[in-house]
């Protein structure tokens, strides 16, 4: 509500104008989703919100998708945005999940908290706080978006968590509360990838429809990353382990076989789009048409 109908005008607009425009296959196979960090979760969202639509995501590392593990904090039943519960006296804070190759925390969720307020009042910084807040949060009574927790205390209203769930954008709760639904137009769409040596982002698996469990658990994982702070040292360094003895050379040569195979479907699809039919004469690859021949130089 504080950041416009995007999601609407890229759907029933902007999609629909390109299709017509351009020779696209207009169905649903043909339209699939990709992105990280943001834009995993946003990949992920659109493919839960409109199921019949896209035809499947490939999500990597999402921002989080379970507010019960929003960074490290359970927004609905933690006090405070900054400290543990029940921590004792000069515990530290909690760490923003912005970690050094070996595992060292960098900054504080409060240290974050504090350099974003003086980047910008309001929610207007556009660091990662401000911005979950802005998209993720319902309109305070100042027309301004209504803050999560207090910048200085990190006491977290949870009337504003509630109505973040309420409004979808837990992504975990949807899926559980939509599942029936959507549930089977998901089969075969969602692909998290795995990504070596940092997190394990898995949000999601859709069992085949006819080997779905008879229960109201729809098979979807409950917490991101999949282990605690402490387990992760020891977790990556036997991911990496095994990734290196066992799997390696393989992964490798799958990396570079689909870095070729991006590289044909990308000529391919700058061939067709220089091919088809257009009023401006310029076509979306960025290059001109072959029917256009460039002007001399003067």
């Amino acid at each position: 509500v504080n950041d416009g109908p995007y999601g609407d005008a890229i759907l029933q607009e902007l999609i629909p104008e390109v299709e017509k425009r351009f020779r696209i296959i207009q169905a649903p196979y043909a339209r699939v989703l990709s992105g990280g960090s943001t834009g995993g979760w946003e990949s992920l969202a659109l493919q839960l919100y409109h199921p019949d639509f896209f035809g499947g995501t490939w999500t990597f590392f999402p921002d989080p998708i379970d507010f019960r593990r929003y960074q490290l904090t359970d927004i609905y039943a933690d006090t405070s945005y900054f400290t543990q519960p029940n921590a004792a006296p000069g515990a530290p804070e909690r760490m923003m999940q912005m970690n050094s190759p070996d595992g060292q925390p960098m900054a504080t969720s409060r240290a974050v908290e504090q350099m974003e307020y003086a980047s910008g009042t309001k929610l207007r910084s556009a660091w990662q706080f401000d911005v979950w807040n802005v998209v993720y949060g319902p309109i305070g009574d100042d027309g301004y978006p209504k803050r999560l927790f207090d910048p200085k205390t990190g006491v977290i209203d949870h009337a504003v968590a509630n109505s973040m769930r309420e409004n979808g954008y837990d992504l975990r709760y949807y899926v559980h509360q939509n599942w029936s639904k959507i549930g089977p137009q998901l089969v075969g769409k969602l692909h998290p990838v795995r990504r070596y040596g940092r997190f394990l982002s898995l949000p999601c698996r859709v069992h085949d429809a006819g080997r779905a469990r008879k229960s109201d658990e729809p098979g979807v994982r409950r917490r991101f990353p999949l282990w605690t702070p402490h387990e992760r040292p020891r977790v990556v360094a036997n991911d990496e382990r095994q990734f290196d003895s066992r799997d390696g050379r393989a992964h490798r040569q799958e990396r570079a076989a689909g870095r070729a195979h991006r590289r044909m479907a990308g000529r391919a699809l700058i061939r067709t789009l220089a091919d088809a039919p257009g009023k401006s004469g310029w076509c979306a690859a960025g290059r001109r048409p072959r029917s256009t021949a460039r002007e001399p130089p003067k």
